[in-house]
């Protein structure tokens, strides 16, 4: 099955994909959006909130190309 949470920047998306994923044994999550830069520490703080909140049932794949990911699966 696939769940695709659109919505703008800081909307909650992440969040939201989260709890509709709760309770799954397993998830391959797309997580689109620019790496992490080191000279813009909020985005980069931003992006480990994220990953930390994912424990080992997650496959994160951090990606700028979500069609390409899409097509590929």
């Amino acid at each position: 099955m696939r769940t695709l949470v659109l919505g703008g920047t800081r909307s909650g998306k992440s969040a939201r994909a989260e709890r509709l994923l709760a309770d799954r044994p397993a998830v391959r999550y797309l997580a689109t959006g620019a790496p992490p830069d080191p000279a813009d520490l909020g985005w980069a703080r931003r992006v480990q909130t994220h990953r930390d909140r994912r424990d080992d049932r997650y496959v994160v794949v951090e990606t700028l190309d979500l069609a390409a990911q899409l097509r590929a699966h």
